[in-house]
């Protein structure tokens, strides 16, 4: 067992940083949030703070280089396969470790300049999902932490773990957390943040599909029946028919507010299903240990 443990630690390290810094900055979004981070005195208000400050400390210890802009999401990426360790097995980390798309670089996967090897928030924001999600239970408050800065990463959508509490002072802490940084762009900026981020890159995206980015919820049936994106969809789907363990319980329950999330937003963009796939990657885990258990005992 340790030596599978040890050889799924090297796979996870390349497919994190194996060649980090040797594909071009794409032009969207890449070379966008590149310019953002070297440029941190210029008002920028499309997405909250935490990935670009991060990043920017990333680039004053290492230098300005692809590998330091795309840094926080490699270590974001091996986060996230840590917390699918601790919440489910060996299993679920093989299952997102064979999920293509979360480690194709380039434009020619559904997430490519969105998932852990890419200069983009998507990586660090699912990670402190995966975080407040894994903490819900042992510590509210700190769960309510990690929330705060999966919004001020990029956006609302992290507070869903938080409603698996019946505790709200997580979703206050949360709150606490993100709302000083809105509240000090609202005085800096006023109308300017409140049109621009507010209103344009939360309300709008919601209620109306921005810059061409329409399809709906057949598109992302698409991607998520699409083999190369995630290989194991269709005994997903029957793990979470068939698996009605209270322990799955909470997972199933952010499986559905995640793509209801999704669905009910009217910008489509493909990777806006990034954080579900955790979760259908524990949930599977758990059916086949749960089945295998099953088939030996009757043996």
């Amino acid at each position: 067992m340790r030596l599978i443990k040890l050889l799924l630690l090297i796979i996870s390290l390349m497919l994190c940083f194996y060649n980090l810094g040797d594909r071009p900055l794409e032009k969207w979004d890449e070379a966008t949030n590149a310019y953002v981070v070297a440029h941190p005195h210029e008002p920028f208000f499309e997405k909250p703070p935490l990935w670009y400050a991060l990043t920017r400390l990333s680039v004053d210890i290492f230098g300005f280089s692809n590998i330091s802009i795309r840094l926080i999401s490699a270590l974001s990426g091996l986060g996230v396969l840590f917390l699918v360790y601790r919440l489910s097995n060996i299993l679920a980390v093989l299952l997102l470790l064979t999920t293509p798309h979360l480690w194709i670089s380039g434009s020619g996967g559904y997430f490519a300049t969105h998932n852990f090897r890419s200069a983009d928030p998507d990586g660090l924001f699912l990670f402190f999902i995966l975080l407040s999600f894994y903490l819900v239970k042992k510590n509210p408050h700190l769960a309510g932490l990690a929330s705060g800065f999966g919004i001020l990463t990029k956006g609302p959508l992290a507070l869903a773990p938080l409603f698996l509490s019946k505790n709200i002072k997580p979703i206050l802490i949360a709150l606490a957390t993100a709302l000083p940084w809105y509240i000090y762009k609202t005085i800096a900026y006023n109308t300017a943040f409140l049109e621009k981020h507010v209103m344009y890159h939360i309300i709008t995206r919601i209620s109306t599909p921005l810059e061409g980015h329409s399809g709906g919820i057949l598109y992302y049936l698409k991607v998520l029946f699409t083999p190369s994106v995630f290989p194991y969809m269709i005994p997903a789907l029957y793990a979470f028919v068939a698996n009605n363990s209270t322990v799955m319980k909470p997972v199933k329950t952010l499986i559905v507010f995640i793509l209801g999330a999704v669905f009910f937003t009217r910008t489509t963009l493909s990777w806006y299903l990034l954080p579900v796939y955790p979760f259908f990657a524990i949930l599977l885990a758990d059916t086949i240990a749960k089945i295998s258990i099953t088939h030996g005992a009757r043996r």
